[in-house]
């Protein structure tokens, strides 16, 4: 699955990756474009997440964000 990772204009490390290469379907905020990467099921980890679960959560709700905190894997 062909993702695209936005990281916060402002900072603070935060990430979000998606399908959408617009990022259209990010969280209110100013999003900047960083890179196009390649997740598949069963396939290595990456930036410190599961790569099963990025694809879970950009197919749930559109968008994986990370690092995770507490307060969203509550939400999820």
């Amino acid at each position: 699955m062909e993702l695209h990772v936005f990281a916060l204009k402002t900072g603070g490390g935060r990430r979000q990756i998606t399908a959408d290469r617009t990022g259209s379907n990010l969280p209110a905020g100013e999003w900047l474009y960083q890179k196009t990467i390649n997740v598949a099921r069963g396939g290595p980890p990456l930036i410190g997440a599961n790569s099963d679960e990025i694809v879970d959560a950009v197919e749930k709700s559109g968008y994986f964000t990370w690092p995770v905190e507490a307060n969203d894997a509550e939400g999820s």
